[in-house]
């Protein structure tokens, strides 16, 4: 593996979510009160303010709703990445994550997949283009 160089905050209420990104699941908060996901985590529903949910696993599967290609690092240690693509995912469970764009140029309205890409600190969720283009 190789090492990314930054850490984000693993601790708390998002330990749950980066422990099932090391075993390769994207965990998601689903509302035991209104049955909607939602992400970044959050101690209550986003939706109908419930402080009951349990951590579930998506199914890897979404539709890119934007894109931007990074020219300009955000931290000295991605400068060395440049450019790189982060998309914005509406997952079919509902929520919308922010993640690494992986192999060709996205298109919105693209339906992806979901990888990772595993490092020395993490693992980070990762989407390529479902027909492999």
């Amino acid at each position: 593996m190789t090492r990314l160089g930054i850490r984000p905050e693993t601790a708390g209420l998002s330990q749950a979510f980066w422990d099932g990104a090391r075993r390769h699941e994207l965990l998601l908060q689903r509302c035991s009160a209104c049955g909607r996901h939602w992400h970044p985590p959050s101690e209550f529903c986003p939706h109908c303010r419930s402080s009951t949910w349990a951590w579930v696993a998506a199914a890897g599967g979404g539709t890119i709703y934007s894109f931007t290609v990074v020219h300009h690092a955000v931290h000295p240690v991605l400068a060395d990445r440049l450019p790189y693509t982060v998309v914005l995912v509406d997952l079919d469970e509902g929520a919308r994550v922010v993640a690494r764009s992986a192999g060709a140029q996205p298109e919105i309205g693209r339906r992806v997949t979901l990888g990772f890409a595993d490092y020395d600190e993490i693992s980070l969720p990762e989407f390529a283009a479902a027909d492999g283009g």
